[in-house]
């Protein structure tokens, strides 16, 4: 978050590398809520295994990011997040080409909003774009995830959740598994 596309700023890029340094094993994924994502590509892609873009954040040049996809096929694993307002549609032509959509369920930029419960249509939507044309992105879902909505959005169709302020309340093994262990 760079306090220009969303309000909040985070966690900066030499904490990112701190934490590859120290998780190694563990798949990182940078979603990257900023005006100008392509600023950050170079510092982090040694360090993440996705960098997610905003969809909102490139709209305004899809040239520059279908090209961006085309030069890093064989070196950078990309995503795409999607606000609430953004249908599925609007992507459409990119879903060939990346490694994991993203459908925020809240707005992004401010943790502990309430889920937008039509996200879950979108995780359906994806879930049968890919089924049918054999594509291989993830489907995460981030945004007012707990132990109620988290299982509805696997049951949905996502891949993976995003429980940012549901598991720094109170980071337990027990709250992880309510989240997880509802699906089963």
């Amino acid at each position: 978050m760079d306090g220009n596309f969303v309000p909040n700023t985070a966690i900066e890029v030499e904490e990112i590398v701190n934490i590859d340094k120290n998780a190694k094993k563990h798949i990182k994924d940078a979603h990257l809520m900023v005006v100008n994502p392509y600023d950050y590509v170079e510092q982090l892609k040694n360090n993440v295994d996705i960098l997610t873009f905003h969809y909102e954040a490139i709209e305004n040049d899809l040239d520059k990011f279908n090209e961006f996809l085309e030069k890093n096929k064989h070196e950078l694993k990309i995503g795409l997040a999607i606000k609430p307002n953004t249908s599925v549609a609007t992507i459409k032509n990119f879903l060939d080409k990346l490694s994991l959509v993203l459908v925020m369920s809240v707005e992004p930029g401010k943790g502990g909003q309430k889920f937008m419960e039509s996200s879950l249509d979108k995780v359906k939507e994806l879930k049968s774009i890919r089924n049918n044309n054999s594509y291989d992105y993830l489907i995460q879902v981030d945004g007012g995830i707990n132990s109620e909505t988290g299982p509805l959005c696997l049951k949905a169709g996502a891949d993976a959740v995003v429980a940012g302020t549901f598991l720094v309340v109170e980071p337990t093994k027990e709250r992880i598994q309510s989240i997880l262990g509802k699906f089963k």
